[in-house]
């Protein structure tokens, strides 16, 4: 009601509606010099709203949802006037009811979205912090330096254990590389000691000859002797060699299989870093995209809503604008005529 105007002016402003604004009129125009005692502007205020109430009147048409307002005035045009702006402040009325549901579920929207924004902003720096830190790009851990590194020291590792298992069954161990090397495979096979042999063999036959012949203090006896003795130091020398050079390669083999075993549990402690640093990114990936999502999911709702505001309309509308009306409502002249006439009668 308080929205309503007629001729732009407040039902507080109007005589009409304000009794405490028509007696002070009254009194100035009788009596200028009485003035009217002043009360509450709440009071003042609430007295045009009821005085204006009163003029009011709303019922529905038959059985159908049409409503007819009713606003009695002094003046017909106001009147007219008067039933209009109830009728267009209602709807306004039960529109501003609609918007502000809206608006307070738009703004608490806007609120949350602007909350998680600042939440998921927060979160993706934490994101991008731990990778920087860890030197990962996702929290699975895979593809990691350390994973790589890892995984070709196990293949490397695997292959040199491989490669001293069958030097040491081939070769057996340096300590028991010693007398007995002269039945080592690796020894019989060698071209050097293979053409030892056939010499020592020929020294031997050429001794079994010479025997026959000569007795052994014969200096052909002593020399085919002495010559065998230079064929067996030479065999000696040359399986020594073979004999330390096959001991060196196993050091070398038993050293590269210790370093790689070494490298492998270096990295394998740093593998365990990574899967530390690895699952706690995994989280902060978990708690950023959780976020987003309903992140996401306000921002979405929030459109809708402003959308929505947009489209509110509100649940009635004006049939027909009121008609000012040709004749006063009241006083009736013809009934109060007959009415007159009823009574003179008695």
């Amino acid at each position: 009601i308080a929205k309503c105007r007629e001729q732009g002016k407040k039902p507080a402003e109007d005589p009409e509606c304000n009794p405490y604004l028509a007696a002070r009129q009254a009194n100035v125009a009788t009596d200028p010099s009485k003035v009217p005692p002043r009360v509450s502007p709440e009071r003042e205020l609430r007295a045009p709203v009821q005085v204006f109430a009163s003029h009011i009147s709303a019922r529905r048409q038959g059985l159908s949802f049409v409503i007819s307002i009713t606003a009695r005035s002094k003046s017909p045009v106001k009147a007219a006037k008067l039933a209009d702006a109830m009728a267009t402040g209602y709807l306004a009325s039960q529109l501003d009811a609609k918007l502000l549901s809206t608006r307070q579920a738009s703004t608490w929207l806007q609120q949350q979205v602007d909350s998680l924004k600042k939440e998921l902003e927060k979160q993706s720096a934490a994101v991008q912090a731990e990778r920087a830190a860890s030197g990962m790009m996702s929290g699975t851990g895979e593809g990691s330096i350390a994973d790589q590194q890892v995984s070709a020291l196990s293949a490397q590792l695997s292959q040199a254990r491989a490669a001293l298992a069958a030097r040491e069954a081939r070769f057996g161990s340096s300590a028991s590389l010693g007398s007995g090397a002269a039945s080592a495979s690796e020894v019989l096979s060698s071209p050097v000691i293979q053409g030892l042999r056939q010499r020592e063999s020929e020294a031997n036959r050429k001794i079994s000859e010479l025997s026959i012949r000569f007795g052994p203090a014969h200096p052909q006896m002593q020399s085919a002797r002495q010559e065998k003795a230079d064929i067996e130091r030479q065999i000696q020398q040359e399986t020594a060699r073979i004999v330390r050079g096959n001991s060196s390669e196993l050091a070398v083999a038993r050293r590269s299989v210790a370093s790689l075993q070494a490298d492998l549990n270096r990295w394998t402690n740093a593998l365990a870093d990574d899967t530390r640093r690895a699952s706690r990114l995994q989280q902060l990936e978990g708690q950023a995209e959780a976020t987003r999502t309903t992140y996401q999911s306000y921002v979405t709702r929030l459109q809708q809503v402003t959308d929505l505001e947009k489209l509110q309309r509100p649940d009635a509308r004006i049939i027909a604008k009121a008609s000012v009306p040709g004749r006063p409502s009241a006083p009736v002249p013809a009934f109060d005529l007959a009415l007159g006439l009823i009574l003179g009668s008695f």
